[in-house]
């Protein structure tokens, strides 16, 4: 079916979506399994006790890496994008500064965890192992902040496909083949902490390559460099503490866990909130273009066009994400001892909870990205902080008491109620609405499909491993199927001739 010389502006405007989108949700999809595929061979290689403790190294630098920018990356896309910026001097203002700005917090953070590793090691953790594995990862710190600026600054140009690469292939590749050098050399845990800070190396260098041929005058000396910092911070360190105070929030939970339980434990809850990021990923796939579309429509007043695209967007991020909450509801023990190994499934109720805190991001879409882009990061940095403040007692009650689940069901609790605010207040602030009576097919769909997956694991013979590939394939077969048999939205069609046009041209 030919249809693209038929679309409307909001078909065309879900194209660009979808071409970005798909961009992202492949690199984010790819980066996301190696990144996945990483941590299944520390945690085998390792075992659950040294793996927990390289969980709590990673949670660190992955929690920094998010706050050290201090929103710059958000500030770039935000003030450097192609509606608003026509001069390449300003440009060039905005990038590098907010690049020079983020490298030097970052070296100042990773500076102070590197010397206080032994503090933190005894006293917080009360685990003296994790001090050489902080102070392999503290310089990562700085690296991963700047990978994370330079790769949303090459998205400033909306082509998607150079920040994914460096971001999400480069590193995570880098990461997978360093750890199992560093395991051959016989390094262990520490060496395993190295690989990751390395690796953050290797795909900021790939990304400023792509910067600098995205926009050659940032190392041109004829072009000045013109931007107001102030307005620059103004409209970033909000946007910062909003994701920062988020990300916290939702990785808190494996802090408190390490603070509270044994290394295997930690391990083993790791292990959980990994398999969790799977609907992580989907969202960041297509927040990653919705962000810079959101800023250019609203600035230029097309609400109907930004209510299409947060409603397929959201649709679309549901329909990705119900075959593997499925999966996590129904066969959680199969998941983590088919993926991680056998000493990992007593974290099975965690990623049940888990799961369904995860889930709920992905059913209100994009609500964080469209109040912060929108003009509103103060609101959102205000509610993610209560967020925050909230799941800390939550944490110190439930996690002495019910362990794993605890710290699970802290985190959910909190995440489920700072999206589920932002949803009604997209709704009350720019009556915008992501559902309509289009949902109702991946309803009936999910539900013909947990049938499938509860007679897969009643019937399909095979080791776990095997076992899960089958369910898994069983499940997203009957989804799918139910899907096609159902009807497809017409923008559904849209966005699959996009994504096939696309994929033929690679």
């Amino acid at each position: 079916m030919v249809i693209d010389e038929q679309w409307t502006p909001d078909e065309r405007g879900i194209s660009t979506l979808a071409t970005g989108a798909g961009v992202s949700l492949f690199g984010r999809f790819f980066g996301g399994g190696l990144t996945l595929l990483g941590q299944v061979i520390v945690a085998r290689l390792l075992g659950p006790a040294a793996y927990g403790l390289y969980a709590i190294g990673w949670t660190i630098l992955r929690t920094a890496s998010v706050a050290v920018p201090l929103g710059m990356d958000q500030g770039i896309v935000r003030f450097a994008s192609p509606e608003r910026v026509g001069d390449r001097a300003v440009r060039k203002g905005v990038i590098v500064k907010g690049l020079a700005f983020a490298g030097l917090a970052g070296t100042m953070v990773a500076l102070a965890v590197f010397l206080s590793a032994p503090w933190l090691a005894r006293s917080v953790f009360d685990k003296p192992g994790l001090e050489p594995v902080l102070r392999w990862f503290a310089p990562g710190m700085a690296l991963a902040a700047g990978l994370k600026v330079a790769a949303d600054a090459t998205r400033v140009s909306q082509q998607m496909q150079h920040g994914a690469l460096a971001e999400e292939v480069v590193q995570p590749g880098s990461n997978l083949l360093l750890i199992l050098v560093a395991y051959g050399l016989g390094y262990g845990v520490a060496g395993a902490a190295a690989a990751g800070t390395f690796s953050f190396a290797v795909g900021l260098v790939v990304v400023g390559k792509y910067l600098v041929t995205l926009f050659p005058e940032l190392v041109s000396r004829d072009v000045p460099l013109l931007t107001s910092f102030p307005a620059l911070l103004r409209f970033s360190i909000p946007a910062s503490l909003a994701r920062t105070f988020g990300v916290t929030l939702m990785w808190s939970d494996r802090l408190f866990v390490g603070a509270f339980l044994t290394e295997a434990d930690v391990g083993a809850y790791q292990s959980a909130s990994v398999a969790a990021g799977l609907f992580g990923i989907v969202l960041a796939a297509f927040n990653a273009i919705f962000g810079p579309m959101i800023a250019e429509l609203h600035q230029n007043g097309k609400h109907q066009d930004l209510q299409e695209l947060y409603r397929v967007s959201t649709k679309w991020g549901i329909y990705a994400s119900l075959p593997i909450l499925l999966m996590f509801l129904l066969a959680p023990n199969l998941v983590l001892q088919g993926v991680f190994g056998v000493g990992y499934g007593h974290a099975a109720n965690a990623l049940r909870v888990l799961s369904l805190g995860q889930f709920c991001l992905v059913g209100v879409g994009a609500v964080g990205v469209i109040l912060t882009m929108a003009g509103y990061p103060k609101r959102w940095m205000v509610a993610s902080g209560l967020a925050l403040l909230a799941v800390v007692p939550l944490s110190l009650r439930l996690v002495p008491t019910f362990g794993m689940v605890g710290g699970a069901l802290a985190v959910s609790i909190s995440l489920a109620a700072l999206f589920i605010w932002g949803l009604f207040q997209v709704k009350r602030l720019l009556d915008l609405w992501p559902y309509d009576r289009r949902f109702a097919k991946g309803l009936v769909a999910s539900l013909v499909a947990a049938v499938a997956v509860l007679a897969g694991l009643r019937w399909l013979p095979g080791p776990d491993l095997v076992k899960l590939v089958g369910v898994m394939s069983v499940n997203l077969a009957a989804f799918s199927v139910c899907l096609a048999v159902l009807g497809f939205d017409r923008e559904d069609l849209v966005i699959w001739q996009t994504l096939s046009s696309r994929h033929r041209r690679l």
